[in-house]
């Protein structure tokens, strides 16, 4: 049972009636917009901050808050007060791409399991399909952003972004479908430590992951020394923040749904709860490793990489499988 299922049934036994659905329905945006606010401001982007700073002889935050943990809360308020300029050669669609950015972020909070089988906000059928279909649209609105931006390092960036869209989502799709043609394609259903059986599906899936999420050092659409700031270049205020925001949430979804593949699943205890957030923080933290330590590569060393080795490295994989 849902979240949703558990607010929508205590609220229709409360005499609601047909203002029951509605109600549950806002109930549970809210909770998901406070868990996508929360996650980025208080956990994934304060372990990133002081991780990073630890790696290059930082302290990192410290003076806002307990250990510095109200710094991304004082940086998003700071932003918040911060104009939305809008560049005369932008699109009218211009504000769209920052919106739709982080509303993939809310739905993939949405549907993914929170440590538990049973914890999930919705209930979605066949909803590992549906987080790659939701991973898909963040090339796509990466693009939409450069393109409308009217910006000549925002449009280098979506070209980029349609190269390496080609290159590796294709990786993710196979390595998805071979998790769910042996497991199933509902994260509730997959309990078995996948990585053992299939290793070289975990390493393909990771780094594809990696890659569509943009992040480092993988993230050639937003390489700050070539391209300033990518599709983003344009974007400021709120506009700027909700992407921005939104790649902090990313990472740690990432690593939740490598959790979920690889490591053994969601359980349905509190030791099992307990084990999978471990779990996922140890693969945040070797993200944030990788991020910080390996140079970023050029895009035609990352297009190479993908289809002579990463990709053929997949169906190898993916041949094993079937003649397993």
């Amino acid at each position: 049972m849902s979240i949703f299922d558990i607010i929508y049934k205590y609220i229709l036994s409360n005499g609601f009636g047909y203002l029951s659905l509605p109600i549950s329905i806002i109930l549970t945006l809210i909770i998901a917009l406070i868990i996508t606010a929360l996650v980025p401001l208080f956990v994934s982007g304060w372990i990133e901050r002081k991780v990073a700073a630890r790696i290059q002889s930082r302290r990192g935050p410290i003076f806002a808050g307990k250990f510095g943990l109200l710094q991304n809360l004082f940086d998003a308020i700071k932003m918040l007060g911060k104009e939305i300029i809008r560049n005369e050669n932008a699109d009218k669609l211009f504000l769209l791409p920052s919106i739709l950015y982080g509303t993939v972020v809310l739905l993939l909070f949405l549907i993914v399991p929170l440590g538990n089988k049973n914890l999930a906000i919705l209930n979605v059928s066949d909803n590992l399909l549906l987080t790659f279909i939701l991973f898909s649209y963040l090339g796509l609105i990466a693009i939409l952003g450069g393109i409308f931006s009217g910006n000549k390092f925002a449009s280098i960036s979506a070209y980029r972004e349609g190269v390496k869209t080609f290159a590796f989502e294709g990786i993710v799709l196979l390595s998805i479908f071979m998790i769910g043609y042996r497991s199933s394609f509902s994260f509730q259903n997959i309990n078995s430590v996948n990585i053992i059986y299939y290793p070289l599906i975990a390493i393909s899936f990771l780094i594809g992951i990696i890659s569509m999420i943009d992040r480092g050092p993988l993230d050639v659409t937003n390489a700050e020394q070539e391209l300033i700031g990518g599709w983003r270049i344009e974007y400021s205020g709120l506009v700027y923040g909700l992407p921005l925001l939104g790649d902090y949430s990313l990472a740690f979804i990432a690593s939740m749904i490598f959790s979920i593949l690889f490591l053994g699943g969601a359980g349905s205890g509190i030791l099992s709860f307990i084990i999978f957030w471990i779990k996922t923080f140890i693969i945040f933290f070797i993200l944030i490793l990788l991020r910080w330590l390996y140079p970023r590569p050029r895009i035609d060393q990352l297009i190479n990489f993908s289809w002579k080795y990463i990709f053929p490295l997949t169906i190898l994989n993916a041949i094993i499988i079937w003649m397993i």
